[in-house]
């Protein structure tokens, strides 16, 4: 296929389709159960793990993984690129998903966090921390106080609250999204009713 054949299929999915072509629509909707699935895997790991008093590195790794899979998931409903393409093609699943601006998921902060971890990191340890210094997973309530503490890793069930190198993220909310999104997904898929039909 030429640039030309390409950028006229472009046109047609951009003004016609308003991002997707109806065949393609299977397509999200199995990539958008399998991030979602994975994410809220991760999360009732999460509550299994700790109720069956597993190691904190395994606790606080499923976190990690549940966090990093609606990040993924994120992106179907927020695309990164500024793009025509992948712009439409956000527009149009947050409106067959019902998402606005106010969702968990859009927040770039906690993605960009894990992503970028090993940057953080360096700017973490660039800080020379002094404290109270955390160098390994921790599972247990926390509360700010006055002595500074330098977290590596945190997970506080009662809160629902992941800390990673210092910086604090609740994901209770995006628990609760993910969770939604799969449900709706699933249904989208097993009754057939895609993008178009919702």
């Amino acid at each position: 296929m030429n640039s030309s054949e390409k950028r006229e299929i472009l046109d047609i999915i951009v003004n016609d389709c308003d991002g997707i072509l109806p065949q393609h629509e299977v397509f999200y909707i199995t990539s958008i159960i399998y991030s979602s699935g994975l994410s809220r895997a991760g999360f009732e790991n999460f509550i299994t793990y700790y109720k069956g008093a597993a190691p904190p590195e395994i606790i606080f790794s499923v976190v990690q993984e549940a966090l990093t899979h609606a990040a993924a998931l994120s992106r179907f409903f927020w695309p990164t690129s500024k793009t025509i393409l992948p712009q439409k093609r956000g527009e149009r699943l947050r409106q067959a998903f019902q998402l606005d601006d106010g969702s968990p998921l859009k927040s770039r902060k906690i993605r960009n966090w894990f992503e970028h971890f090993d940057e953080k990191l360096d700017d973490f340890l660039l800080s020379y921390p002094v404290g109270n210094i955390f160098p390994t997973p921790l599972v247990h309530q926390w509360e700010k106080n006055d002595v500074p503490d330098h977290i590596f890793k945190l997970v506080c069930p009662k809160e629902k609250i992941c800390i990673l190198l210092g910086e604090t993220f609740s994901f209770d909310k995006i628990e609760s999204e993910v969770v939604a999104i799969n449900i709706r997904a699933k249904n989208m898929f097993s009754d057939g009713r895609f993008l178009s039909r919702t």
